[in-house]
């Protein structure tokens, strides 16, 4: 059974987060390692979708002075903040990689699975059957507001829980996401999954990355192998860092 590397990292800025998970694009692209990766944020943090302008934070009060960074993946903006985010990358020729919606479903699925294995109530949640257009064709400014084919929602349809976004790189696939777990005061308009009885008060964020990635690999026919960034993995994600999502000229690009 092929092997996916899975990394768990300890809450980090916003800047090094995105350059790991580019970091883990090029390395399935270019020597197709398989990585499956959870990890959370060191301070409440905004990131833009690759194709949204920087001004357009100015529509989104509550997160105005929250750092920003710019994710190489498309979609609304996010606020990350009380959330548990995972990132899934495959080297070229992965059958799972060629459609990108099933994958979205996979690891939506697995999450709904994970919910139920640690005594959380996944009968509140559902799947969005297909994309809801903007009534007035602007799309709101956060992700959240936004409905696109596979999205986690609560049953009710009215909050959207976790969704993801995807990059591609030289046939290998990048895919990310996050699960709101509690309401931020960033986005105080987007309830996360205790507030809405999905998870229970106790329930434990690494309990729930364990049992997501047990889901996850699964549903790839993977077999998981813990392990810790090597020194040549962790000299690029800091070059990442430092040269791309660390600089101005990226994060206002658009």
């Amino acid at each position: 059974m092929p092997t996916a590397h899975l990394i768990i990292d300890e809450p980090s800025p916003g800047a090094w987060n995105m350059a790991v998970d580019e970091a883990l694009l090029d390395w399935a692209a270019e020597k197709g390692v398989c990585s499956l990766r959870f990890y959370r944020w060191r301070e409440p943090t905004l990131s833009l979708g690759y194709f949204q302008e920087h001004a357009d934070r100015q529509r989104h009060e509550p997160s105005l002075n929250l750092p920003v960074v710019r994710r190489s993946t498309g979609g609304g903006a996010l606020v990350h903040d009380q959330e548990l985010t995972y990132s899934l990358a495959l080297p070229p020729g992965h059958p799972r990689a060629a459609n990108t919606t099933e994958l979205t479903c996979l690891a939506h699925k697995a999450l709904r699975e994970a919910v139920a294995e640690i005594g959380g109530e996944a009968s509140r949640l559902t799947t969005c059957a297909q994309a809801i257009p903007a009534a007035n064709g602007c799309e709101p400014f956060l992700c959240f507001e936004r409905r696109a084919e596979g999205d986690l929602l609560s049953a009710d349809g009215e909050h959207k829980l976790c969704g993801s976004a995807q990059r591609r790189r030289r046939g290998a696939l990048l895919q990310h996401g996050g699960l709101i777990l509690r309401k931020s005061r960033a986005a105080p308009e987007l309830s996360g999954a205790i507030e809405l009885g999905v998870l229970p008060e106790s329930a434990g964020v690494s309990a729930l990355a364990g049992a997501w990635a047990q889901r996850i690999a699964g549903g790839l026919g993977l077999e998981l192998a813990r392990r810790e960034r090597s020194a040549a993995e962790q000299m690029a994600a800091d070059l990442l860092t430092k040269q791309r999502f660390l600089s101005p000229h990226w994060t206002r690009r658009r």
